[in-house]
């Protein structure tokens, strides 16, 4: 398969995917009657920051993907600088993300340690 034929294959299976990432948000949100505003508005801060990062970062992401079918070299596009840009607030932001609650406190059982060990010592 030629370049061509190659690329208009990716760009139809996206197009597809588009389409029904599409539909799904359609579905959703018809589910759901409050406006992307107001749900943003819910939230707490941190998470706002984060879905705006992340929904930016998709959007430059395809937006590099159709230069690439087009032929274009994204490298040397603007939008390699906003991605850039945007991968350095998702690294700033790393650091400070919650731990998880979670968090297992390891300790050992003295008495079940001491009857494994006479166990297999045979004492």
């Amino acid at each position: 398969m030629d370049l061509r034929n190659e690329c208009l294959a990716v760009y139809t299976t996206i197009g597809q995917s588009a389409r029904s990432l599409s539909d799904d948000l359609v579905a959703i949100s018809n589910r759901d009657s409050r406006t992307f505003g107001e749900i943003m508005q819910q939230l707490p801060p941190r998470e706002q920051v984060e879905l705006s990062v992340i929904l930016a970062y998709a959007m430059v992401t395809l937006y590099g993907v159709n230069l690439r079918c087009d032929g274009t070299d994204e490298k040397r596009h603007p939008i390699d600088r906003e991605r850039e840009r945007l991968l350095s607030y998702i690294a700033k932001s790393r650091p400070f993300a919650p731990e998880s609650t979670h968090k297992r406190k390891l300790s050992i059982d003295h008495e079940a340690a001491v009857r494994v060990v006479k166990r297999n010592l045979n004492v």
